[in-house]
């Protein structure tokens, strides 16, 4: 399963693989024990169509994408992997904020279209960065710029020792925005977080900063942004994840203070890798035995 979002991982009592597309197998997921499964969306349909599965495992951390109401209430587990992606996750948050900062996606762009602009970037060095959400990726971040000599706040629900240790500094979410040059989000997707960043938040934020959203769409309004956006060329966002993620819908398409990537922050040979090798574990030991791998 080298690519989750290729498809899913369908799987037998000892482990025999299939892989395909969820909707390639809908006519067929009676047959399976277990499933691992990227960002495709498991609900009641789904669950109801798999008679034998007693486990679903993401292929990641984040299991937004599955009902998990509806797979308790049919006594099937869902398995993830919490912190396995944490340190890829966090460099592709870097590299966004790099990006995005100093504007090298569109002196890319400039040179293949055949010009030679001097584009002028902003630095990171001495700048200020908010960090909504210090848990594991949260806290990578931190210590991926620690050269840059960057002034570091967080927000977060719980407040974790490592972070401050780090030189990170708490304060809460409108102190974070006002004061932060680069935001980078890191918390799940739940009910109290979507929409964490709407139109009243980010009329707080500087009309020079930098937006960074590695974690999952939904967390920042998208409409919200788009005007922010628009209305303040100086800023601009870098984004891995987008509420729509059919890449039919790309709302920040057209804007030059935007960059999008297609929800690849995990996807390096070596996380990969690991993350595969995990989830055949856990699975291996849910159904009694030891390693399937």
């Amino acid at each position: 399963m080298g690519d989750a979002d290729a498809g899913a991982a369908f799987l037998r009592h000892g482990l025999e693989g299939d892989f395909g597309f969820l909707e390639e197998k809908r006519e067929s997921l009676g047959v399976y024990d277990g499933i691992i499964i990227g960002t495709e969306l498991i609900g009641e349909a789904e669950l109801e169509s798999m008679a034998r599965v007693r486990v679903i495992h993401k292929f990641g951390v984040g299991v937004d994408n599955i009902d998990l109401a509806a797979a308790q209430q049919r006594g099937v587990a869902v398995m993830s992997m919490p912190g396995i992606n944490s340190g890829a996750v966090a460099e592709m948050a870097f590299g966004l904020m790099l990006a995005a900062a100093r504007r090298i996606c569109e002196g890319d762009r400039c040179v293949r279209r055949g010009s030679w602009a001097r584009i002028k970037g902003r630095s990171l060095s001495e700048k200020t960065l908010g960090i909504i959400g210090t848990g594991a990726i949260g806290r990578t971040l931190c210590a991926l710029v620690s050269g840059f000599n960057m002034k570091i706040l967080g927000f977060d629900l719980v407040e974790n020792k490592n972070f401050t240790a780090l030189g990170g500094r708490y304060t809460d979410l409108p102190g974070l925005l006002k004061e932060a040059d680069f935001i980078s989000v890191h918390v799940p997707l739940t009910e109290e977080t979507r929409g964490l960043l709407g139109r009243a938040e980010l009329r707080l934020v500087k009309k020079t900063a930098v937006i960074v959203n590695a974690a999952r769409g939904g967390i920042v309004d998208e409409d919200a942004l788009l005007e922010f956006l628009a209305q303040n060329s100086g800023a601009s966002a870098a984004f891995d994840v987008l509420e729509d993620e059919s890449g039919r819908n790309n709302p920040f398409r057209e804007l030059d203070n935007a960059i999008v990537t297609p929800h690849i922050a995990a996807y390096d040979h070596d996380t990969l890798a690991r993350m595969f090798d995990t989830a055949v574990n856990n699975l291996g030991s849910f159904f009694g035995g030891s390693n399937h791998a």
